[in-house]
């Protein structure tokens, strides 16, 4: 899920940060794929297996709402 940093309100790197937080990505492709044997959780910026994802800053992806509150 892209947040465009320079448009409000995702030009606040708390509120982005508190966004990825929030979102579970099992619960969305469950919701947008429908049988998880199509779909892969994959917590990077950049689609997995791609020469660019490494996955550095997904620490914060953690599907926690409470927590993101």
């Amino acid at each position: 899920m892209p947040l465009n940093q320079l448009q409000p309100p995702f030009n606040n790197v708390e509120l982005r940060r508190a966004v990825l937080g929030a979102v579970d990505q099992t619960d969305f492709l469950q919701g947008a794929v429908g049988n998880m044997d199509y779909a892969k959780v994959c917590k990077s910026f950049l689609p997995c297996g791609t020469p660019m994802s490494t996955g550095a800053g997904s620490e914060v992806m953690t599907g926690d709402l409470a927590a993101a509150k």
